[in-house]
């Protein structure tokens, strides 16, 4: 009953968090451009990822890639971490490597070439039935993708929500 609860709370609360961003998503490429324009760097940048597409991965991480090479050219040493937590991440299981082996090697490629953090969401993994041994150990599990977006924020990181079509 109580699992049940939760389950519930928590698809509630990705359902809130999808509309919101859809009504930022020009705010995110503004706030992209307000960085760019900036005299100074920014405590950091978190790229927030969630899409309901598997897939997703597959156009986001070449544009995410491309944005901090920019913003490191812009701000050398710029600390950068990017949050994925909607139906994308699953194309990061460990079973789903052979359907998607591009996304993993150009996950592993972001992760090496830029030092930066890939962090997943358990609460929706959960809820999916994974669990964080069903993630390769390259990828970090975070209890909550939106808390830990919340954490970055309060750090003084800016937000970048990813919007590819």
């Amino acid at each position: 009953m109580r699992r049940t609860l939760i389950i519930k709370y928590i698809q509630a609360l990705l359902i809130v968090i999808s509309l919101s961003i859809s009504q930022v998503s020009s705010a995110s490429t503004d706030e992209l451009k307000r960085i760019f324009a900036s005299e100074n760097a920014p405590s950091g940048v978190v790229f927030e990822i969630v899409d309901w597409d598997d897939e997703y991965l597959e156009r986001a991480i070449p544009w995410v890639n491309q944005q901090i090479i920019s913003l490191r050219e812009r701000f050398p040493g710029l600390d950068i971490a990017v949050v994925s937590h909607g139906s994308e991440q699953f194309a990061l299981l460990k079973d789903a490597d052979a359907a998607y082996p591009e996304i993993h090697s150009n996950v592993q490629r972001l992760i090496t070439d830029h030092n930066v953090k890939l962090e997943l969401c358990l609460g929706h993994a959960n809820m999916r039935g994974f669990y964080q041994d069903d993630f390769p150990d390259y990828v970090d599990i975070e209890a909550s993708g939106p808390s830990q977006i919340a954490a970055y924020e309060s750090l003084g990181y800016d937000k970048v929500v990813v919007m590819i079509e």
